[in-house]
């Protein structure tokens, strides 16, 4: 699917499509949304283990796509953002 992804320093956003790759520099911020139709999926690449560990407290695998919806009602952004800070990931506005 198709992306835009967004980087803080210089408020460049830069579009993606199917196949794209996009290499950001280590400590950028930098965040992304899907923008095409239908389903999107992204592959993050990185050195770090930050990103695996706190989607490995956080997440929950999905074995039925059909029901994906329900759970993503439910999430607990407070708990979402503690995990991520304790990995050294932070959100920004």
């Amino acid at each position: 699917g198709d992306f835009e992804f967004a980087f803080s320093q210089s408020e460049q956003k830069t579009k993606v499509k199917e196949g794209d790759i996009v290499s950001i520099p280590s400590g950028l911020p930098f965040g992304f949304k899907h923008i095409g139709k239908g389903e999107g999926k992204v592959i993050v690449v990185s050195q770090s283990d930050a990103l695996p560990k706190m989607l490995s407290e956080v997440g929950t695998p999905v074995k039925d796509k059909s029901n994906i919806g329900s759970k993503a009602n439910k999430l607990d952004i407070n708990r979402i953002v503690s995990v991520a800070k304790k990995n050294g990931i932070e959100f920004l506005n």
